[in-house]
């Protein structure tokens, strides 16, 4: 991340008051502002990567070493995009989590990326 992103994703995070019991709204309304602003609009609509289709021989048909390399290459690049998007969705949880009052955090420190995914 540039320098002057990261200044600009600091000041838009500083904005987003402390979720207390009366400010939901406007944590709610901050809270987007930053995500769309820091660039995690993408997370936020939860638009995951969708994988390539790859194309398995069938049964009994032997495949060269040349032809699985694009299967093997798309495998790997489908592998490092997702691991992108779970680290950009765990900066953007971490974000918002950080303006959380103490209660609040404690309600959600448990919950990891991971559960989110899960509908957990």
């Amino acid at each position: 991340m540039s320098e002057s992103l990261d200044i600009k994703s600091t000041s838009a995070l500083e904005r987003v008051p402390i979720l207390e019991s009366d400010n939901w709204a406007e944590f709610h309304r901050r809270a987007e502002e930053y995500i769309i602003l820091a660039g995690y609009d993408d997370v936020y609509n939860d638009e995951q990567p969708e994988q390539p289709e790859i194309i398995v021989p069938g049964e009994g048909i032997s495949e060269t070493e040349e032809a699985r390399a694009p299967r093997i290459q798309l495998t790997t690049e489908y592998a490092k995009v997702i691991r992108t998007y779970n680290a950009r969705m765990k900066r953007a949880c971490t974000a918002i989590r950080s303006r959380l009052n103490v209660n609040n955090h404690a309600m959600v420190e448990n919950i990891t990326v991971g559960s989110l995914e899960n509908g957990r």
